[in-house]
């Protein structure tokens, strides 16, 4: 989720940078793993202007993005980099006698930020550019930066996370959306440590928990049906106990329509398509809109 923030005048970018890997997963494009995505402010909005795609084999890799219909004129950007493979380095050029500088403008703002901590699905599988996961939507709907702590293969409830996400000076909301890597014992066992860690640290400030998606597969799988069903039953229960021992301002999202009905949201029954993330979105945007004040 992190990004690179700039102005410029220019009509084109010519793009270097080397990752610390080339590794591609199965599930995903090359370009969410280890490529850039190019984003403008226009009329209060961000969209996107261009994709920059990485060098198949090479750690290096150069792309240029033309805009031409931008040159000549000051405009703000906004560069994703990769969510796979670390940015190691990076270059922005711009032709001769255009410039380019570091923004002023506080866009996404930096202050009170959400703090999502998740899986695989969270850091952005499976997205067909950086731009595109659920972190990077739900930053450019609230204006917010939106600090995108998605483990792959992990989230389960490792104290130390919770000891970095309470170090926060000043966040606006946690959200917890761990599920989809942890089994109902798990759940049962650590979520009441995890959250103390953070409660303790910030004693008013909003915690948003997400059940596990309903995965296309589980409408035709008993197994897979059983396997998520028993992790929401154990986020339940946990949250129902949060709210008997009199916790406040804890928020509950159910996992049930957050993929839609059509069985179209992921790439292989898991990790979301940008169709996933768009859906994912829209039912998470309104509950942390309510909250970010």
């Amino acid at each position: 989720g992190l990004f690179v923030r700039f102005t410029s005048d220019a009509g084109e970018f010519d793009l270097k940078w080397t990752t610390g890997g080339v590794n591609t997963l199965d599930n995903m494009t090359a370009i969410v793993a280890r490529g850039l995505a190019l984003y403008t402010l226009d009329k209060g909005e961000w969209i996107w202007v261009g994709t920059a795609r990485p060098n198949r084999q090479d750690k290096a890799s150069s792309f240029r993005i033309t805009c031409s219909k931008l040159a000549g004129s000051q405009h703000e950007y906004m560069l994703y980099l990769s969510l796979y493979n670390e940015v190691t380095s990076l270059q922005i050029g711009v032709p001769e006698g255009s410039t380019i500088a570091a923004s002023s403008l506080n866009s996404p703002r930096a202050e009170k930020p959400i703090i999502i901590y998740g899986t695989s699905i969270m850091q952005g599988a499976s997205a067909s550019h950086p731009g595109m996961c659920s972190s990077n939507q739900l930053s450019r709907r609230l204006d917010r930066v939106v600090i995108n702590l998605g483990f792959s293969g992990n989230g389960k409830l490792d104290y130390e996370i919770a000891e970095l996400m309470a170090a926060h000076p000043d966040p606006a909301v946690f959200v917890m959306d761990n599920i989809p890597n942890c089994g109902a014992d798990l759940i049962r066992e650590k979520t009441p440590g995890f959250v103390k860690i953070l409660r303790d640290a910030h004693p008013d400030v909003p915690i948003v928990f997400v059940e596990n998606p309903i995965y296309p597969g589980a409408r035709f799988d008993d197994a897979r049906e059983k396997e998520v069903t028993s992790r929401n039953e154990a986020l339940a229960e946990v949250y129902a106990g949060f709210k008997k021992a009199g916790m406040k301002k804890i928020y509950y999202v159910k996992g049930d329509k957050m993929l839609g009905a059509d069985n179209t949201g992921t790439i292989e029954g898991t990790h979301f398509t940008d169709l996933g993330f768009e859906s994912y979105v829209k039912i998470l945007y309104p509950v942390l809109k309510k909250l970010c004040k």
